[in-house]
């Protein structure tokens, strides 16, 4: 298997600074190995025929399992409310987020 662009150090000092981490260089040799390992398969991919393949989001057939929301009632409210970690009266209280 031809090789992609192989991944220099500094190529991946440069990423781990975008993403604020420090590494040892031996983290930065493994992680030198690994990227390019990754971009060699994303390359191998890229040569596929996929001319006559459908696209598709999932090999599995998997559908959406959601269902429908529906209104139902709840018959022991004060149960509910009561394991509330804050509530006031019949409401649970929670952190305001919007400003």
């Amino acid at each position: 298997m031809e090789k992609s662009s192989l991944i220099t150090k500094e190529d991946v000092l440069k990423i781990a600074a975008l993403a604020k981490l420090s590494l040892s260089a031996d983290e930065v040799s493994r992680y030198q190995s690994q990227f390019t390992k990754i971009l060699d398969s994303i390359a191998e991919l890229s040569r596929l025929n996929v001319e006559n393949v459908p696209p598709t989001s999932s090999v599995l057939g998997l559908k959406n399992a959601l269902r429908e929301d529906e209104i139902a009632s709840f018959e022991n409210m004060e149960a509910l409310i009561d394991n509330a970690p804050e509530k006031d009266g019949p409401y649970f209280k929670v952190p305001k987020i919007i400003e």
